[in-house]
């Protein structure tokens, strides 16, 4: 359940700053499935001036189900929570920052251990900003929400528009506010006004939904 998985996130995330420093390696061995809580845990590395990367195992559906049906009785998944954890999963990309380096490795091939140690240990540390240290007051899924907020204001505007309310009132999601929608507007205006808005909150970061919509 989403309350637990926070307070695991809570726990994993206690442990890293418990023992990340600029001279200490880290291992974080877990799903880290959402892109909010890899986006954190960056943050967190650029605030103690240290390295940091991401190696995502690339492995079939196929495969993983398999494994867990192999598992012993008490550690198996069920069939529902492991789809859902399937269909969340965010997959790191390295267009991200966040997920940069990223080391992608499939079951056949072997771990780029080398490539690894070289980035982790003589790569440059970015460094880092207010804004990294703003972020560290977020939630570890504030990027998901962010982008689930804005996503759901799109589709409102969009919708309304479909539905003829060009002139009309539209209300923004999540919150008591409403849009005087005086004309119609693109599919390109709004991804340019996401990509604005986006620049804006991480210069000064807000969190929660109703405040971000």
């Amino acid at each position: 359940d989403s309350k637990s998985e926070r307070q695991t996130r809570g726990l994993i995330r206690a442990e890293v700053e418990r023992h990340l420093s600029a001279h200490t390696i880290v291992i974080l061995d877990s799903i880290n499935s959402i892109k909010g809580f890899r986006y954190e845990l960056f943050t967190r590395a650029k605030a103690a001036n240290t390295t940091h990367c991401v190696v995502f195992c690339d492995t079939s559906i196929g495969t993983c189900k398999l494994r867990n049906l192999s598992r012993e009785v008490d550690l198996k998944y069920e069939d529902h929570v492991f789809d859902d954890i399937i269909s969340r999963l965010e997959i790191p990309q390295s267009k991200n920052r966040w997920d940069n380096p990223l080391f992608i490795v499939t079951e056949s091939e072997e771990l780029p251990c080398t490539g690894i140690a070289d980035v982790v240990l003589h790569g440059k540390p970015k460094k880092s900003s207010l804004a990294t240290f703003a972020q560290e007051l977020e939630p570890s899924n504030s990027l998901f929400e962010r982008d689930q907020t804005i996503q759901s204001v799109e589709k409102a505007l969009l919708e309304a528009q479909r539905l003829g309310m060009v002139g009309g009132v539209v209300s923004v999601p999540g919150t008591d506010a409403q849009i005087n929608l005086n004309r119609k507007v693109t599919p390109l205006e709004l991804r340019r006004f996401r990509r604005q808005f986006i620049k804006m909150i991480e210069q000064s970061p807000i969190s929660g939904q109703s405040n971000i919509a």
